[in-house]
């Protein structure tokens, strides 16, 4: 499109009309103006066509002046210079050659999740001054109160198999009691009723009965009774304390620690049958033989003995008590020798001399190695039921918090964060919670 905008000029007669000069345009896809300068003559006469455009590369060329000067004949020609502007506006609008829209696809996808269920993790923690039992996510997240008291709650145990039931000792009544709850809180069932304290209840195999330890006499005897609490029978009844009882895995025998006269005032470990028939001493010395731990395959027991130099090392035998071999030897401490679900590695604490670390070996003492490795204390651990997971309590943030790593002790990540006390981790069957105890107000 163009727009002429008459010329402003001031006619003097010229004999010779000199035409304007032809100006060239090129189309563009833009707005352009354009200023065109002429030479006239005579009085032009403004342009009165239209141009018409050609395509984007034609050429417009403005009509002559149509006026004839009155020459002057007397006189010679004058010569006059007049200028005439044009002043338009041209506009091409250029149509793009359609371009086809991109095709359009659906897709469909089927996408098959299979999903395992994040179940809580159960602990302990002394957080209010008494023991509590909490459930917490395995990250940490959303810790509740899932059994709360004025006093104290502790040494929870998943039940064997899925693990349906916690057992775990309380003294809400004045004295420790053994109590259970199932695994979703909702229901607390009371087992045993009496004077004396009870403690440290252990599952069968099966999770029919429980082992534990009573001190209705002068001192700690171990009981069993049903999964209900009835039929709560003493299997041993012998005037000194016998504690620390241990299924073992095939359900044919229970280990325990039993503390000799006062005359040797030495701990021996001993073995039973589940009816308290059969007892004997498999392990004896000058020192103390504590903590019993059954390997997976019920063949062998680890424990910690003091009979050399007076220091506890872990020692290895057969269940019923041959073949003893020490698996540590320092002049430090190493305790609570737990195995690995294959049988083939063993987990323990050693103080190094500063502090306290969690140590893996193989079940024969070779290639032992430090799992957690840092200046803070390290100790408690136990193992996953798949024995790729080890829980341990750890305060290197301050507190005693629960973590957890892997089993070559790789990514190691606190899991309770509070600034009381978190320690007895506790793996449950299927892997996914964890039990443990809180110190809720430092009572």
């Amino acid at each position: 499109t163009f727009t002429l905008v008459p010329p402003t000029l001031t006619p003097t007669p010229s004999p010779t009309p000199t035409p304007p000069p032809t100006p060239t345009f090129t189309a563009c896809a833009c707005t352009n103006t354009f200023t065109l300068t002429a030479t006239n003559s005579p009085t032009p006469v403004p342009p009165t066509d239209t141009p018409t455009v050609a395509p984007p590369t034609s050429t417009f060329t403005p009509p002559p002046p149509t006026d004839t000067p009155s020459p002057t004949p007397t006189s010679p020609p004058p010569t006059n210079t007049y200028t005439s502007t044009y002043s338009f506006t041209l506009t091409h609008t250029l149509t793009p050659t359609p371009t086809p829209p991109p095709p359009t696809f659906t897709f469909t996808r089927t996408n098959t999740y299979t999903a395992t269920p994040i179940a809580p993790v159960i602990f302990s923690s002394w957080r209010t001054g008494n023991y509590e039992i909490y459930s917490m996510n395995p990250d940490g997240t959303s810790q509740v109160i899932v059994k709360a008291m004025s006093l104290a709650d502790r040494s929870a145990q998943f039940s064997p198999g899925g693990g349906s039931w916690i057992a775990y000792e309380t003294d809400r009544n004045g004295n420790f009691d053994i109590y259970k709850m199932t695994s979703n809180y909702s229901t607390q069932i009371r087992l045993t009723n009496n004077v004396a304290h009870e403690a440290h209840a252990t599952w069968g195999p099966g999770g029919v009965s429980i082992v534990y330890e009573a001190a209705i006499g002068v001192d700690y005897e171990i009981y069993i009774m049903a999964a209900d609490g009835t039929g709560q029978t003493a299997l041993t009844n012998n005037g000194e304390p016998d504690q620390y009882a241990r299924w073992s895995p095939d359900g044919t025998k229970i280990a325990y620690s039993h503390r000799g006269p006062l005359v040797s005032d030495a701990w021996v470990i001993m073995t039973m049958n589940p009816d308290g028939s059969g007892a004997v001493t498999i392990v004896s010395s000058a020192g103390n033989d504590l903590y019993p731990s059954w390997s997976p395959d019920s063949s062998k027991l680890a424990f910690v003995s003091t009979r050399i130099g007076g220091f506890p090392d872990v020692y290895t035998c057969n269940a019923d008590g041959t073949g003893q071999v020490q698996i540590t030897n320092d002049t430090n401490l190493d305790q609570f020798p737990a195995w690995g679900p294959g049988g083939t590695q063993i987990l323990y604490d050693h103080h190094n001399g500063s502090d306290w670390e969690i140590y893996k070996m193989n079940a024969d003492g070779s290639n032992p190695t430090n799992l957690t490795n840092n200046p803070a204390t390290d100790f408690n651990s136990n193992w996953s039921q798949t024995g790729d997971k080890i829980a341990f309590v750890s305060t290197r943030d301050g507190s005693f918090d629960i973590y957890s790593m892997s089993s070559d002790g790789t990514n190691q990540t606190r899991i309770t964060n509070n600034s009381t006390i978190d320690f007895n981790p506790i793996w449950s069957p299927d892997g996914t919670r964890i039990l443990f105890v809180r110190n809720i107000s430092g009572s």
